[in-house]
């Protein structure tokens, strides 16, 4: 026999869940001056962290299905929530499609259809890292975001570093053709 369960307090539970309620009501909705400094709060408490030391580069680690890569925040614009995606006709399979980032349109690349890597589907939980080469702009698909950090030399092998400035040269990122109405 299982023990019996003390009695369900109603009031109490009531009470609880309005709270969490206005909890939640209150960080939805709090002002954009209030969602301002808290941002800068976070900038200042980021920013004040001691430069890493010795040889090595700043990375943003990302996921693609089982593993791990990274790409150097010198070339990285922005990492965004995967939101609007509008597919292209008439483009390399690994162009997921184009996107809208503060009125700039942004190629959006699949790597995971580039390197041969195995399909999971987009879902909302994926990420859109925003690179920047020289000109050219262009996002690339993760599926979730480790975090930013510094990669020292001895570990670099350890993660798939990525060649934006290659990438951007790859003669298959230049998309110029015109399709017959």
């Amino acid at each position: 026999m299982s023990p019996a369960r003390p009695p369900i307090n109603w009031a109490q539970l009531r009470e609880r869940l309005a709270r969490t309620e206005e909890a939640l009501f209150r960080g939805q909705y709090a002002t954009p001056e209030a969602r301002l400094a808290a941002h800068e709060a976070r900038t200042r408490a980021i920013s004040a962290q001691p430069a890493p030391r010795g040889n090595g580069t700043e990375v943003v680690e990302f996921v693609l299905g089982t593993r791990h890569y990274a790409v150097p925040t010198a070339h990285v614009m922005e990492v965004r929530a995967l939101n609007t995606l509008t597919p292209l006709p008439c483009v390399p399979r690994f162009v997921s499609g184009i996107m809208s980032v503060q009125g700039r349109i942004i190629a959006v690349i699949d790597l995971k259809t580039l390197l041969d890597l195995p399909e999971s589907g987009l879902t909302d939980l994926n990420k859109v890292i925003i690179l920047r080469h020289a000109d050219m702009e262009f996002g690339v698909l993760a599926d979730a975001i480790v975090g930013g950090r510094w990669l020292p030399s001895s570990e670099a092998g350890t993660l798939t570093l990525l060649d934006v400035p290659g990438m951007a040269g790859d003669p298959r990122f230049t998309i110029d053709a015109e399709v017959a109405a």
